[in-house]
């Protein structure tokens, strides 16, 4: 593994010195703040003449290094580099909004699947009641513990069933 000098040494443009640095410890939190005093001075100069190429390396962190990264990161690179508050907070901003948006599509795909749990479940209640009469509590627990497959099972089932036992009993 190359060394902090072996990187910086590499005849690349100053972006691309530090991502060789980010991709060989970017995934150890310890490891980047162990080793961000020897890259300060070009962070610090990434920081200001190419902000954003900085804040792209520092969600990169950010990601790799998971929940933890953000203030381990955060409290050293204040420290180090003092210059780049702004963008660090920008790209933790965003990785922020990010989480919300990928939270909020999440709930809204569980909120859909209740909500067909519910309707089937109402629909094979609505159709057993009026096929076979009121349920007892046993059928009504067995309705609310079938899954989705299963009370489209059931719905089929209704159509040719003799009872309502033998709706909710799978063949």
């Amino acid at each position: 593994m190359a060394s902090d000098v072996e990187l910086m040494d590499r005849p690349l443009a100053p972006v691309a010195r530090i991502a060789t640095w980010l991709l060989r410890d970017g995934r150890d939190v310890r490891a980047i703040v162990a080793h961000m005093e020897a890259w300060a001075a070009l962070l610090a100069f990434v920081a200001q003449r190419y902000p954003d190429e900085f804040e792209a390396l520092l969600r990169y962190v950010l990601l790799a290094g998971g929940e933890q990264s953000l203030e381990d990161v955060r409290r050293a690179i204040m420290i180090l580099v003092p210059t780049a508050e702004g963008p660090l907070a920008s790209a933790g901003e965003q990785l922020i909004q990010q989480g919300r948006e990928q939270g909020l599509q999440e709930g809204r795909q569980q909120g859909r699947q209740e909500g067909t749990l519910a309707t089937l479940r109402t629909n094979v209640r609505t159709l057993l009641s009026a096929r076979f009469g009121p349920l007892q509590a046993s059928l009504e627990g067995r309705v609310d513990a079938a899954t989705a497959s299963e009370l489209e099972q059931m719905l089929l089932r209704v159509q040719t069933a003799t009872s309502a036992d033998e709706v909710l009993d799978a063949p």
